[in-house]
Formats: structure tokens, sequence, C-alpha cells
């Protein structure tokens, strides 16, 4: 008989090296405005993945606004990954019909191996 132990060598879940409160306001054509979400305020890293393949997963969406791919044009509904955020891809869109001054949504942080940070 032989016994063999499995050790899985990514074990460690992703973390949050920066996270900063997003302000600046732009334009985004058609007389939309947003803030970018970049780098600058939100930035993941895992000792055993590229931080472009980290995966940020909404679990609560923004309350007023929504989140957009500025890239494609595309509602964010579900994740975005670290490289989106590299990227300048991310975006959060202002409701044209009030006046917003602060809204937040929550994610998962999650590697490929499905290690998971807690909700932020």
């Amino acid at each position: 008989s032989c016994c063999v132990q499995v050790d899985r060598v990514d074990r460690l879940p992703p973390s949050l090296s920066t996270r900063r409160i997003p302000s600046t306001v732009v334009g985004l054509g058609g007389g939309r405005y947003g803030i970018f979400i970049t780098s600058k305020h939100l930035q993941a890293s895992d000792p055993d993945s590229p931080a472009e393949e980290l995966e940020f997963s909404i679990s609560r969406p923004p309350q007023f606004g929504y989140l957009e791919n500025a890239l494609t044009g595309a509602y964010i509904r579900g994740c975005f990954t670290q490289r989106d955020v590299d990227q300048r891809a991310v975006a959060f869109v202002l409701p044209a019909d009030m006046e917003v001054t602060a809204d937040s949504f929550q994610f998962l942080l999650t590697d490929p191996a499905g290690n998971t940070m807690l909700p932020q």
C-alpha cells in the first residue's frame, strides 16, 4: 500500500496592497460622467498568481450608479480583473437624474486557484 499526500501549492488568498477612494469626475461622452477606478485606487497582489489574473467579484453593486468597462462600453455586472483596473477600463458611471455625492460597492477578491480574500 502507498499513501500520497497532496499539498496545494497555491493556498494563500490574494490581498489588497492599495485601496483608496477615487473622486475625480470626468466626462465619458454622450453627456455621461463617471469616475475611473485605476491601480492608484485598487491594487491587488498574490504571492502565487500574476496580479492581472486576480478577479474582483461584485457581491453588492453600487446603489445609485453602475460600473462600466470603459473600453467596451459594457456594463460590469459580475466581475472585473486587476488587468481591467490596470488598463483604466473600470469606470463608475454617475446617474444622470440625481445628485450623488457618495456610493459604494462590495467585492470578493479571488485568485485563479479559488483562494478568496474576505469581502471588501
